[in-house]
């Protein structure tokens, strides 16, 4: 049998020892088993993967809010946000990523007139827990 932390964090038994005696006598021992967590499960990212920001938001506006979950608790449920390595809009400093959060912010102004009427830019983000074995990615 297997146990998880995140179902069931303890569990409670009583030990009865029992002697054989011709007006049997006993006592109990009251037991508290508490199950070790483990990092056993991965972040999962789950905000939208593409977001429209308006040519008017301002240096310092908060443009997307990426949002993930870990079934883990306690210290491997904490999770790290940051823009994966080579991820040329943090390079260029178009956009900051709060690694405590998850908010996305405008470090530049942005200039959509370059006659195609907009511009797509790919932001891969990674969210990866405390344990940092895991990690997923978002474009």
């Amino acid at each position: 049998r297997l146990y998880d932390h995140e179902k069931q964090s303890s569990y409670s038994l009583t030990l009865v020892a029992v002697d054989q005696g011709k007006q049997p006598l006993s006592g109990g021992l009251p037991i508290t088993l508490f199950v070790s967590d483990v990092n056993d499960n991965i972040p999962v990212i789950l905000s939208a993967s593409v977001v429209d920001v308006s040519e008017g938001a301002r240096v310092g506006d908060v443009v997307h809010a990426v949002r993930a979950s870990d079934g883990d608790d306690g210290k491997f449920a904490t999770l790290s946000y940051f823009f994966t390595p080579n991820a040329t809009v943090s390079e260029d400093g178009v956009f900051g990523i709060n690694e405590a959060t998850g908010d996305i912010t405008l470090l530049t102004p942005l200039d959509y007139d370059s006659g195609s009427g907009g511009r797509k830019l790919i932001v891969p983000v990674s969210v990866v827990d405390n344990a940092g074995s895991f990690e997923t990615d978002m474009e």
